[in-house]
Protein backbone atom coordinates (compact mmCIF):
# COMPACT_ATOMS: atom_id res chain seq x y z
CA UNK A 1 0.00 0.00 0.00
CA UNK A 2 2.61 2.37 1.08
CA UNK A 3 4.71 1.73 -2.56
CA UNK A 4 1.19 2.44 -4.08
CA UNK A 5 0.80 5.71 -2.17
CA UNK A 6 4.53 6.82 -3.34
CA UNK A 7 3.79 6.00 -7.25
CA UNK A 8 0.24 7.66 -7.22
CA UNK A 9 2.00 10.75 -5.55
CA UNK A 10 5.10 10.36 -7.57
CA UNK A 11 3.28 10.54 -10.95
CA UNK A 12 1.00 13.67 -9.95
CA UNK A 13 3.61 15.45 -8.00
CA UNK A 14 5.87 15.12 -11.93
CA UNK A 15 3.02 15.54 -13.77
CA UNK A 16 2.22 19.23 -11.33
CA UNK A 17 6.09 20.24 -12.34
CA UNK A 18 5.51 19.49 -16.36
CA UNK A 19 2.53 21.39 -15.73
CA UNK A 20 4.07 24.81 -13.77
CA UNK A 21 6.67 24.38 -16.21
CA UNK A 22 4.84 24.43 -19.56
CA UNK A 23 1.79 25.79 -18.49
CA UNK A 24 1.89 28.68 -20.79
CA UNK A 25 1.35 26.33 -23.54
CA UNK A 26 -0.57 23.62 -22.42
CA UNK A 27 -4.58 23.89 -22.82
CA UNK A 28 -5.79 21.77 -20.04
CA UNK A 29 -6.29 22.37 -16.83
CA UNK A 30 -3.84 21.05 -14.30
CA UNK A 31 -6.77 19.40 -12.40
CA UNK A 32 -7.72 17.33 -15.55
CA UNK A 33 -4.12 15.80 -15.50
CA UNK A 34 -3.24 15.14 -11.80
CA UNK A 35 -6.95 14.34 -11.36
CA UNK A 36 -8.86 13.35 -14.50
CA UNK A 37 -12.77 12.60 -14.96
CA UNK A 38 -13.36 9.17 -15.94
CA UNK A 39 -14.53 10.53 -18.91
CA UNK A 40 -13.54 13.28 -21.29
CA UNK A 41 -15.82 14.08 -24.76
CA UNK A 42 -14.70 15.61 -27.89
CA UNK A 43 -16.85 18.95 -28.53
CA UNK A 44 -18.99 18.28 -32.27
CA UNK A 45 -20.22 20.71 -34.48
CA UNK A 46 -24.14 19.93 -35.69
CA UNK A 47 -25.07 21.73 -39.07
CA UNK A 48 -28.93 22.90 -38.92
CA UNK A 49 -29.38 23.67 -42.73
CA UNK A 50 -28.48 20.81 -44.11
CA UNK A 51 -30.35 17.18 -44.91
CA UNK A 52 -29.24 15.52 -42.17
CA UNK A 53 -26.35 14.83 -39.84
CA UNK A 54 -25.28 11.41 -39.00
CA UNK A 55 -22.75 10.18 -36.09
CA UNK A 56 -20.13 7.26 -36.21
CA UNK A 57 -20.27 6.56 -32.78
CA UNK A 58 -17.55 4.08 -31.25
CA UNK A 59 -18.41 1.68 -28.27
CA UNK A 60 -15.09 2.34 -26.52
CA UNK A 61 -16.31 -0.57 -23.94
CA UNK A 62 -16.33 -2.90 -26.72
CA UNK A 63 -13.25 -2.44 -28.56
CA UNK A 64 -11.07 -2.06 -25.85
CA UNK A 65 -12.45 -5.75 -24.03
CA UNK A 66 -12.76 -7.22 -27.77
CA UNK A 67 -16.10 -8.55 -26.99
CA UNK A 68 -19.65 -6.57 -27.81
CA UNK A 69 -21.09 -4.79 -24.99
CA UNK A 70 -24.62 -2.73 -24.52
CA UNK A 71 -23.95 0.74 -24.33
CA UNK A 72 -26.09 4.13 -23.79
CA UNK A 73 -24.70 6.43 -26.82
CA UNK A 74 -25.53 10.04 -25.21
CA UNK A 75 -25.97 13.16 -27.08
CA UNK A 76 -26.02 16.73 -25.13
CA UNK A 77 -26.57 19.47 -27.18
CA UNK A 78 -25.93 23.11 -26.77
CA UNK A 79 -27.45 25.98 -28.73
CA UNK A 80 -25.40 28.88 -30.55
CA UNK A 81 -25.47 30.68 -27.07
CA UNK A 82 -24.31 27.67 -24.65
CA UNK A 83 -27.71 26.44 -23.61
CA UNK A 84 -28.16 23.51 -23.14
CA UNK A 85 -30.70 22.81 -25.42
CA UNK A 86 -31.47 18.73 -24.74
CA UNK A 87 -30.34 15.57 -24.71
CA UNK A 88 -30.33 12.19 -26.93
CA UNK A 89 -29.94 8.99 -26.27
CA UNK A 90 -29.44 5.35 -28.23
CA UNK A 91 -29.04 1.83 -27.04
CA UNK A 92 -26.28 0.03 -28.61
CA UNK A 93 -23.63 -3.12 -28.44
CA UNK A 94 -22.26 -2.75 -31.68
CA UNK A 95 -18.22 -1.75 -31.96
CA UNK A 96 -19.32 1.10 -34.26
CA UNK A 97 -23.25 2.73 -34.78
CA UNK A 98 -24.56 4.91 -37.71
CA UNK A 99 -26.87 6.69 -36.12
CA UNK A 100 -29.12 9.83 -37.18
CA UNK A 101 -28.54 13.10 -35.25
CA UNK A 102 -32.14 15.04 -34.17
CA UNK A 103 -32.65 18.09 -36.12
CA UNK A 104 -32.90 21.51 -34.46
CA UNK A 105 -34.54 24.17 -36.04
CA UNK A 106 -34.28 28.24 -35.38
CA UNK A 107 -30.93 27.66 -33.52
CA UNK A 108 -28.76 29.19 -35.86
CA UNK A 109 -26.62 27.96 -38.87
CA UNK A 110 -24.41 25.70 -36.06
CA UNK A 111 -24.28 24.53 -32.93
CA UNK A 112 -22.47 22.01 -30.55
CA UNK A 113 -22.77 18.51 -28.82
CA UNK A 114 -21.14 16.03 -26.76
CA UNK A 115 -21.17 12.45 -27.15
CA UNK A 116 -20.77 9.34 -24.18
CA UNK A 117 -20.67 5.83 -24.59
CA UNK A 118 -22.29 4.31 -20.82
CA UNK A 119 -22.47 0.44 -20.02
CA UNK A 120 -26.01 -0.55 -19.31
CA UNK A 121 -24.40 -3.33 -17.31
CA UNK A 122 -22.48 -1.08 -14.48
CA UNK A 123 -19.78 -3.70 -13.68
CA UNK A 124 -18.40 -2.80 -17.50
CA UNK A 125 -17.37 1.08 -16.39
CA UNK A 126 -13.73 1.45 -16.64
CA UNK A 127 -13.19 -2.13 -16.46
CA UNK A 128 -11.39 -3.51 -19.62
CA UNK A 129 -9.78 -7.00 -19.91
CA UNK A 130 -6.24 -5.22 -20.77
CA UNK A 131 -4.89 -4.45 -17.26
CA UNK A 132 -3.06 -1.29 -18.61
CA UNK A 133 -6.00 -0.20 -19.20
CA UNK A 134 -8.25 -0.42 -16.11
CA UNK A 135 -7.16 2.84 -14.35
CA UNK A 136 -7.56 4.86 -17.63
CA UNK A 137 -9.54 7.98 -18.01
CA UNK A 138 -12.06 7.34 -21.39
CA UNK A 139 -11.65 9.51 -24.11
CA UNK A 140 -15.29 9.49 -25.80
CA UNK A 141 -14.65 10.41 -30.13
CA UNK A 142 -16.80 9.70 -33.18
CA UNK A 143 -17.18 11.33 -36.41
CA UNK A 144 -19.61 13.87 -37.89
CA UNK A 145 -21.38 12.99 -41.47
CA UNK A 146 -22.30 15.55 -43.19
CA UNK A 147 -25.25 15.07 -45.68
CA UNK A 148 -25.82 18.16 -47.57
CA UNK A 149 -28.58 16.98 -49.62
CA UNK A 150 -30.22 13.78 -50.01
CA UNK A 151 -28.00 12.96 -52.86
CA UNK A 152 -24.89 13.72 -50.76
CA UNK A 153 -22.10 10.47 -50.26
CA UNK A 154 -21.33 12.36 -46.44
CA UNK A 155 -18.21 14.50 -45.33
CA UNK A 156 -16.56 13.35 -42.14
CA UNK A 157 -14.77 15.18 -40.00
CA UNK A 158 -14.10 14.18 -36.20
CA UNK A 159 -14.31 16.61 -32.89
CA UNK A 160 -12.80 20.15 -32.58
CA UNK A 161 -10.95 20.06 -29.43
CA UNK A 162 -11.17 17.67 -26.51
CA UNK A 163 -11.68 17.74 -22.45
CA UNK A 164 -14.99 18.43 -22.39
CA UNK A 165 -16.59 16.56 -19.18
CA UNK A 166 -20.15 15.35 -20.76
CA UNK A 167 -22.06 15.38 -16.94
CA UNK A 168 -20.44 17.81 -15.52
CA UNK A 169 -19.04 20.99 -17.78
CA UNK A 170 -17.61 22.65 -14.89
CA UNK A 171 -14.95 19.87 -14.50
CA UNK A 172 -13.89 20.14 -18.21
CA UNK A 173 -9.95 20.40 -18.89
CA UNK A 174 -10.04 22.73 -21.38
CA UNK A 175 -8.55 26.48 -20.53
CA UNK A 176 -8.12 29.78 -21.69
CA UNK A 177 -4.88 31.17 -20.73
CA UNK A 178 -3.52 35.33 -20.33
CA UNK A 179 -1.19 34.92 -23.67
CA UNK A 180 -2.14 35.14 -27.09
CA UNK A 181 -1.96 32.46 -29.49
CA UNK A 182 -2.25 32.12 -33.34
CA UNK A 183 -3.20 28.92 -35.30
CA UNK A 184 -2.44 29.21 -39.09
CA UNK A 185 -4.50 26.46 -40.72
CA UNK A 186 -2.24 24.68 -43.60
CA UNK A 187 -4.58 25.70 -46.57
CA UNK A 188 -4.49 27.98 -48.89
CA UNK A 189 -8.41 29.93 -49.24
CA UNK A 190 -9.33 29.69 -52.83
CA UNK A 191 -11.84 33.15 -54.51
CA UNK A 192 -14.03 30.70 -55.96
CA UNK A 193 -15.42 29.47 -53.18
CA UNK A 194 -17.55 30.15 -49.91
CA UNK A 195 -16.66 28.96 -46.67
CA UNK A 196 -17.62 29.26 -43.21
CA UNK A 197 -15.07 29.07 -40.36
CA UNK A 198 -17.05 27.40 -37.61
CA UNK A 199 -15.35 27.66 -33.84
CA UNK A 200 -16.68 26.48 -30.34
CA UNK A 201 -16.05 27.53 -26.62
CA UNK A 202 -15.10 24.12 -24.75
CA UNK A 203 -14.00 26.55 -21.86
CA UNK A 204 -16.00 28.21 -19.34
CA UNK A 205 -15.15 31.35 -20.28
CA UNK A 206 -15.56 33.67 -23.02
CA UNK A 207 -13.36 33.25 -25.38
CA UNK A 208 -12.58 35.99 -28.01
CA UNK A 209 -11.44 34.80 -31.60
CA UNK A 210 -9.73 37.34 -33.97
CA UNK A 211 -9.82 35.81 -37.98
CA UNK A 212 -7.54 37.72 -39.94
CA UNK A 213 -5.96 36.85 -43.33
CA UNK A 214 -4.09 39.17 -46.05
CA UNK A 215 -6.16 38.95 -49.16
CA UNK A 216 -4.01 38.36 -52.27
CA UNK A 217 -6.57 39.59 -54.57
CA UNK A 218 -6.57 43.27 -53.33
CA UNK A 219 -3.47 43.20 -50.83
CA UNK A 220 -6.16 44.15 -47.94
CA UNK A 221 -6.11 42.79 -44.58
CA UNK A 222 -9.74 41.04 -43.80
CA UNK A 223 -9.98 41.15 -39.90
CA UNK A 224 -13.14 39.47 -38.48
CA UNK A 225 -14.13 39.21 -34.54
CA UNK A 226 -15.86 36.59 -32.69
CA UNK A 227 -17.19 36.54 -29.37
CA UNK A 228 -18.29 32.83 -27.92
CA UNK A 229 -19.90 32.43 -24.70
CA UNK A 230 -19.01 28.97 -23.03
CA UNK A 231 -20.18 25.90 -24.85
CA UNK A 232 -21.53 28.23 -27.38
CA UNK A 233 -20.60 28.16 -31.41
CA UNK A 234 -20.35 30.64 -33.99
CA UNK A 235 -18.66 30.90 -37.71
CA UNK A 236 -17.11 33.23 -39.70
CA UNK A 237 -18.43 33.89 -43.60
CA UNK A 238 -15.66 34.26 -46.20
CA UNK A 239 -16.12 34.87 -49.66
CA UNK A 240 -14.43 37.04 -52.55
CA UNK A 241 -10.80 35.82 -50.38
CA UNK A 242 -7.59 34.43 -51.55
CA UNK A 243 -5.10 33.48 -49.44
CA UNK A 244 -3.85 32.23 -45.81
CA UNK A 245 -5.78 33.25 -42.94
CA UNK A 246 -4.91 32.54 -39.13
CA UNK A 247 -7.03 32.91 -35.31
CA UNK A 248 -6.04 34.43 -32.44
CA UNK A 249 -6.78 33.54 -29.34
CA UNK A 250 -6.12 33.06 -25.60
CA UNK A 251 -7.64 29.38 -26.48
CA UNK A 252 -3.89 27.02 -27.27
CA UNK A 253 -4.69 25.43 -30.48
CA UNK A 254 -7.71 27.45 -31.17
CA UNK A 255 -9.10 25.98 -34.68
CA UNK A 256 -12.06 26.02 -36.79
CA UNK A 257 -14.04 23.45 -38.78
CA UNK A 258 -14.08 24.33 -42.12
CA UNK A 259 -17.21 24.08 -44.45
CA UNK A 260 -16.64 24.29 -48.22
CA UNK A 261 -19.61 25.66 -50.44
CA UNK A 262 -22.33 24.87 -47.89
CA UNK A 263 -24.59 27.41 -49.07
CA UNK A 264 -25.49 25.81 -52.50
CA UNK A 265 -27.75 23.20 -51.07
CA UNK A 266 -28.84 22.17 -54.61
CA UNK A 267 -25.92 20.21 -55.80
CA UNK A 268 -23.01 18.88 -54.31
CA UNK A 269 -19.83 20.29 -55.97
CA UNK A 270 -17.52 21.68 -54.43
CA UNK A 271 -19.03 20.74 -51.03
CA UNK A 272 -16.38 20.14 -48.08
CA UNK A 273 -16.15 19.77 -44.28
CA UNK A 274 -12.82 19.69 -43.33
CA UNK A 275 -10.30 20.60 -39.99
CA UNK A 276 -8.41 23.64 -40.23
Amino acid sequence: MKNFIKLVIGKKLSRSLIFQKNKKYIPFKLRSLINPESLYSDFFILDTNIYKNIFIAENIFSLLNQKKIEVEHKFRFYSKEGIFLSSKSYKSNNYLSKIQLPEFSNQGSYISFTHESIPIVKEYNNKFSIPELKQTTIQHRGYSVFFKNKDSLGSIVHGNFGAVSPSNIRNSGAIIRAKTYAYTPSYIFKNKNIYHLVFNNPTQKNLKIEVMGINLLDNKRNLFKLDLNPMGTNFVRVKDFEGKISFYSKLPICRSIIFKNPEYLINNENYDVFHS
